[in-house]
């Protein structure tokens, strides 16, 4: 399986053992892979308060060191972030920021309609749709856009969200390896900037986990 992760074939390698041997495989030495629904739900499903649930495999978050974030948090950390964001993402709020998200898309055919050049110039759309997501999400979150889609160039720290996702891919390979195997790897296919990227914003989240820690303390 490190291979596959490693091509990002993981996926269509998944799809094709579990369609010769069925709804459970065994893909690792202590890993076991499941596609039945009624397992998932399971597996990864909401636990009412009381029942034990499955923690996250660490290999997932590898890449997270320090103080959690969202997406290796335990269960009282994680629901202490779920109530801070919970109240965005509640219908009412989200049918308020429809008329904010057109304006986005507005600009987005303005801008396609001006940079294609009458369908003369080849565009990359995927990165058009980035620049918009990340505008939206920006202004949501902070008050603020990134401004990516009228300057047409990803912002900083857009640009250091996509210099980070194969990094995060690549330790989640190293995690899988031999300890001895982990440290060439981790130099060879990690670059240190990465690094300090991801130690920076480790250092943004531990405002958060601090402020909870006053709060469960009283």
């Amino acid at each position: 399986m490190i291979l596959s992760y490693f091509h990002g074939r993981t996926p269509t390698d998944l799809l094709n053992v579990h369609n010769q041997y069925g709804p459970v495989v065994r893909i690792g030495p202590n890993e076991l892979s499941y596609i039945d629904p009624l397992q998932w739900r399971e597996i990864y499903g909401y636990k009412a308060r009381g029942e034990a649930e499955f923690p996250k495999d660490h290999r997932y978050h590898a890449a997270l060191k320090g103080d959690p974030v969202i997406l290796n948090a335990d269960r009282e950390y994680h629901g202490y972030i779920r109530k801070l964001l919970a109240h965005g993402f509640s219908e009412k709020s989200l049918r308020e920021q429809e008329p904010v998200l057109k304006e986005y898309i507005d600009t987005l055919i303005h801008k396609l309609h001006k940079e294609c050049q009458n369908g003369e110039q080849p565009l990359n759309i995927a990165t058009w749709y980035n620049f918009l997501i990340f505008d939206f999400v920006g202004a949501l979150t902070f008050g603020e856009s990134f401004n990516c889609l009228n300057s047409g160039t990803p912002h900083p720290w857009v640009r250091e969200f996509f210099n980070m996702v194969k990094p995060m891919a690549y330790y989640q390979i190293s995690s899988r390896m031999p300890y001895l195997l982990r440290v060439p790897f981790e130099r060879y296919f990690i670059p240190g900037d990465s690094k300090g990227v991801m130690s920076a914003m480790s250092s943004v989240t531990k405002v958060y986990f601090i402020l909870w820690r006053i709060i469960q303390s009283g």
